[in-house]
């Protein structure tokens, strides 16, 4: 009877311990057990060790980015108190797990604004717990990031129209001042956004080779007197945008007789000059040409480009041509530029709705039109063309707002150069004598070199013309039309 009194009293205080909430590991022994306190047997030690009550094994709460984890632990609730998988007691502090990082993934790229839709800035969306990030990865709203409706960012379709509004599309629009137009498109700012090259690149898909162009096209350049095949477009359409990749694994020569240059330098190429080296993909964006109005009259416009757009050869060979008497090397008529204008140009640049208001010009190439107006043999017969280049009397006309004196630095002749011009090889170099653009009129005492303007806007010295070898693909292009107005 004595046993069980004493376990009557142990059951008693455990239940009395319950009911006022006292905690469970404040008294007792380790095990409870019949009452003895000699040896053997099954008796307790009787007011001995703290017993907690650890319960089962709480897991690991994995941290997040957005809060903090917990190791898995015990908790003894009668003392709240923590313990460690091992039972050791611990802090809850010691327990606790830090915050992940945000698991940024790719920039995703700008969305553009449409005339109908808003935008969206590039930004990272964390991918655990779905916030946002500006480019600079610092936590912002999403409404933060939105780029507003522009009513001007159009996207024009094959007929004509706007493909979010229906709007007819311009064929031209004018400066405020009216002094320059807004006509065509061509490749000139370089793309430098990371998610938006990316993007492009998968767009594009396999890049070219010599013996599989993959889809791109061949630029078709000469090496000499024969086209080579090492350097390649491809013009993709992305959002409401329009881009030109441009790919090369050998470098383009300065001049055309000049070998192809594989090498990290391109000892004879002004690519790599520019920054642009082989085996690298670029990208371009299409924009708008902007024209410098140099006349207006019945009911039309002479235009010339207001900046430098690419960088060719005038003609890839510096010998002369005996087909039906001789076709200099500086012959326009017969030039490489002026097929060149004439096609590529004008199939890139010009829609259908924009070639429709070109007008077919009658392009004066007699001696008047040179540095020699009196004699200059080397002159060919005038052309009809809607592309073509300026002449050495139209860059010292007053009327079309130039100076009259070619020698004179003429802030007028003065032009900056595209990114894209860069990419083509276009000189910016002063070390071997300004860089320029091509005119279409041929030097008077040479047969393989044309007239240039220097970027200084120097066009001629005191007796003499500024010009170039016609096989140098360095030389800008600054193409000139006139439209319907």
């Amino acid at each position: 009877m004595k046993h069980k009194f004493w376990l009557g009293l142990l059951t008693s205080a455990a239940l009395v311990t319950a009911a006022f909430g006292l905690a469970a590991c404040s008294g007792g022994g380790e095990t409870g057990g019949g009452g003895g306190s000699g040896t053997g047997g099954n008796g307790g030690t009787g007011g001995g060790e703290h017993v907690h009550n650890y319960g089962e094994l709480i897991p690991e709460q994995p941290s997040t980015c957005a809060q903090e984890g917990l190791q898995a632990h015990y908790y003894c609730s009668g003392c709240q108190t923590y313990f460690d998988s091992e039972k050791t007691e611990t802090t809850l502090d010691n327990l606790k797990i830090g915050m992940k990082d945000h698991i940024y993934g790719e920039l995703i790229p700008e969305r553009s604004a449409t005339c109908r839709a808003e935008g969206l800035q590039a930004h990272y969306q964390c991918a655990e717990c779905k916030k946002y990030f500006n480019g600079e990865k610092v936590e912002t709203a999403y409404d933060d990031l939105k780029i507003g409706v522009d009513s001007n960012a159009h996207k024009w379709g094959a007929d004509g129209k706007c493909e979010y509004c229906q709007t007819p599309k311009p064929v031209y629009t004018m400066s405020e001042d009216n002094t320059k137009i807004y006509f065509g498109e061509y490749p000139q700012s370089e793309v430098t956004e990371t998610g938006l090259k990316g993007m492009l690149g998968m767009e594009a898909g396999e890049l070219p080779s010599a013996s599989n162009a993959n889809g791109w096209t061949d630029y078709n350049y000469y090496v000499g007197d024969a086209i080579q095949s090492y350097m390649w477009y491809k013009d993709v359409e992305y959002q409401n945008g329009r881009f030109r990749g441009v790919y090369f694994t050998s470098y383009r020569p300065e001049q055309t007789k000049d070998r192809i240059s594989e090498s990290v330098f391109g000892n004879n190429s002004r690519q790599d000059d520019n920054g642009y080296l082989v085996n690298t993909l670029y990208w371009f964006r299409y924009e708008p040409i902007e024209w410098r109005i140099l006349e207006q009259k019945d009911g039309t416009a002479l235009l010339m480009s207001n900046i430098i757009l690419d960088s060719q050869q005038f003609y890839h060979s510096q010998n002369n041509r005996t087909e039906n008497g001789t076709v200099y090397a500086n012959n326009y008529k017969e030039s490489d530029i002026r097929e060149w204008l004439n096609s590529t140009f004008y199939e890139t640049a010009f829609d259908e709705l924009a070639r429709s208001i070109i007008q077919i010009t009658e392009v004066k190439n007699d001696a008047s039109t040179t540095f020699s107006p009196d004699d200059n043999p080397r002159v060919c017969d005038d052309t009809s063309d809607r592309i073509f280049l300026l002449s050495y009397s139209d860059v010292i006309n007053p009327e079309y707002g130039f100076d009259s004196d070619g020698t004179a630095n003429d802030e007028a002749r003065k032009l900056d150069r595209t990114a894209y011009a860069l990419a083509q090889g276009y000189n910016t170099s002063t070390s071997s004598g300004e860089d320029g653009w091509w005119l279409r009129s041929p030097r008077h005492n040479h047969d393989f070199t044309a007239l240039i303007v220097r970027n200084s806007g120097i066009a001629a010295g005191s007796s003499w013309c500024e010009y170039q070898g016609v096989i140098y693909t360095s030389e800008g292009i600054v193409p000139a039309l006139r439209i319907k107005l």
